[in-house]
């Protein structure tokens, strides 16, 4: 262990007491020159500065207020020319076509659903044609009667009044289910509502007459 050979210290030079401590070097004492002299004092003070009457608390509050806004430094990059610019998102897209396909599934459902079903007894499809006839009818007596509606007093002091708002606006509320309902596809209509099958004579009869 260790090495081979350690060199011995002399017996005679053995390690005395506080021979391995640091010892700062003597400092000198601070001895001045006597014989160099300090400048000369100046016969005059410095003349002081005059007092002024300016209101610097003021002064900067209008330099700050009127000071200009210092512009960004353009980066080089132009909002309006990006690739993307004025055109319609990716996620918007992706939910118009998710919509889209889901209106067309439900629509293809209900037709297949309309065809599949058999004809119950007494009800027959009503044709497009007859169909568009009823709802511009079920229209027209909407807003002439909207019209009628508008042209009502305001105040509703008697009875008679009450009781005509009240209808009218009855009669407004089924006429809105009405064209709602012939605003869809597909209507069976009951035969034995007329005793033959229905023709768009009849039925334009009763959308003309109102409701009931």
């Amino acid at each position: 262990m260790g090495p081979a050979k350690v060199n011995v210290r002399n017996p005679k030079t053995f390690l005395k007491k506080r021979e391995l401590e640091t010892r700062n070097p003597k400092k000198e004492s601070f001895k001045p020159d006597r014989t160099i002299r300090k400048a000369p004092m100046p016969d005059s003070l410095a003349e002081l500065p005059d007092a002024t009457n300016k209101d610097f608390i003021k002064l900067n509050a209008l330099a700050n207020i009127h000071f200009a806004a210092k512009a960004p430094k353009d980066a080089g990059l132009v909002y309006r020319q990006k690739p993307d610019y004025g055109k319609t998102p990716d996620y918007l897209l992706k939910i118009k076509q998710q919509m889209s396909a889901a209106a067309a599934a439900e629509k293809q459902i209900q037709d297949k659903i309309a065809q599949e079903r058999p004809a119950q007894a007494g009800l027959i499809p009503l044709p497009e044609s007859e169909r568009a006839a009823i709802l511009a009818g079920l229209k027209a007596n909407l807003e002439k009667l909207e019209q009628e509606y508008g042209r009502l007093s305001l105040t509703t002091d008697t009875v008679p009044k009450i009781n005509r708002k009240v209808g009218m606006e009855r009669d407004l509320r089924r006429l809105e289910e009405d064209i709602k309902k012939f605003s869809r596809p597909n209507i069976y209509v009951d035969v034995g509502v007329f005793g033959n099958a229905p023709n768009a004579r009849n039925l334009q009869d009763i959308a003309a007459a109102g409701p009931v």
